[in-house]
């Protein structure tokens, strides 16, 4: 038996007392910002943080000279997106623009509380901005174990919660280093350098340099043709690409062929992308057509080591975007079709080998958080205690 189960059968055997937030903490909206008392940056003076109800960066808004909350408490969003988001607060602070405070009274940890409403399903109203107000959250219900209960709880919670957060890092350090390690090989596949083991090999089937060509001269650079919203499609026919490498939806005609190189030159301009099927280019796509003695495959992973330099041209006004007669300067390399095709080869194999680890860790990573809620939620379910 844990030391869990040994006190749940010790302090309350026939059960836990469930009681309404409104009952067991004291509960606040937050207020206007406290404009004569505030800082956006933290100082000597101003150094108790400000939150808002954003769920961005924990909703720091700024800092002030003194704290209207300063027990350990809990917070929701009350509007918004986020609405519902719950953080735990231990040190003072002061709330702002509907962020709702839980301050627990006696017999209630707020670690506890932070915990338990993780795994609570809040009724948000669907109609109209999300949002929350105190009535409705005083209405929840929670249990209230022993303090002695709680406190393990919590040691068990938090323990698993530092496991699960390093193993999330690790992860992502592997995700970082696949991806960075295919770049470095591509890239050097692709540089041409004589002091390269793969040029000894091109050195060996070409009687001649490489020849490097403005890739204006070797194909022909289109821009895409615009569609607009109530042109397309529910169903998936041909994807459009607009302004970035996602789909903005989908339409029933194409103006690519499968195997084409692609281009976005507005919005996330200089993102470069390949598409292996037919789709729809809109007006913010540059396309790569007509090439002439080099593969449309080749080209792809080769802008992609160009990446940095295609980026660097955007000009960054309200909109970013990216001249067609940049991408038509580029000088690319032209080794026989033999050597392209290989070059292909080996690195579609590598992108394939990296895909399939890369996507293994994104799906380790939602297991480790699916495991964790799951038994999260088996160690907060309290049977309710059977008043006579």
């Amino acid at each position: 038996m844990s030391r869990l189960e040994e006190l749940i059968a010790e302090l309350c055997p026939d059960g836990v007392e469930y009681k309404t937030l409104g009952e067991i903490c004291e509960i606040s909206a937050g207020g206007d910002v406290p404009k004569d008392h505030w800082n956006k940056e933290s100082n000597e003076q101003y150094y108790i943080p400000i939150y808002s109800n954003s769920i961005e960066n924990d909703g720091l808004y700024g800092y002030t000279d003194s704290p209207k909350i300063t027990r350990p408490a809990v917070t929701l969003s009350g509007r918004g997106a986020g609405c519902g988001n719950v953080i735990l607060r231990k040190k003072p602070y002061f709330p702002i623009i509907r962020l709702i405070t839980l301050v627990p009274r006696n017999n209630l940890l707020a670690s506890f509380l932070y915990f338990y409403l993780q795994t609570v399903k809040f009724n948000i109203p669907k109609t109209g901005i999300p949002q929350f107000t105190v009535p409705m959250v005083s209405k929840y219900v929670i249990p209230i174990p022993p303090l002695e209960i709680q406190s393990e709880i919590v040691r068990i919670l938090d323990a698993f919660s530092e496991l699960k957060a390093e193993l999330k890092a690790e992860l992502k350090a592997e995700l970082k280093a696949r991806k960075e390690q295919y770049e470095y090989y591509r890239d050097e596949l692709l540089s041409f350098n004589e002091t390269h083991p793969f040029y000894k090999l091109i050195a060996e089937i070409c009687s001649n340099q490489i020849e490097f060509k403005e890739l204006g001269t070797v194909s022909t650079i289109e821009r895409g043709v615009r569609v607009v919203k109530n042109q397309l499609l529910d169903d998936e026919q041909y994807p459009v690409f607009q302004n970035c490498l996602a789909p903005m939806g989908y339409y029933d005609n194409y103006n690519c062929e499968e195997n084409t190189t692609y281009i976005i030159s507005a919005g996330a301009a200089g993102e470069i992308g390949f598409s292996k099927t037919k789709f729809w280019a809109a007006d913010d796509c540059l396309i790569i057509k007509n090439t002439s003695g080099i593969l449309n495959k080749f080209i792809y992973y080769y802008l992609l080591t160009k990446q940095h330099f295609i980026q660097s041209k955007v000009r960054r006004a309200s909109i970013p975007r990216l001249s067609r007669t940049v991408i038509e300067k580029i000088k690319i390399p032209i080794p026989p079709l033999e050597i392209q095709n290989e070059i292909v080869f080996i690195l579609d194999n590598y992108e394939k080998l990296c895909n399939s680890l890369t996507s293994g860790l994104p799906a380790e990573i939602e297991a480790r958080d699916k495991q964790y809620e799951y038994y999260r939620d088996l160690l907060l379910t309290f049977k309710p205690k059977v008043t006579k």
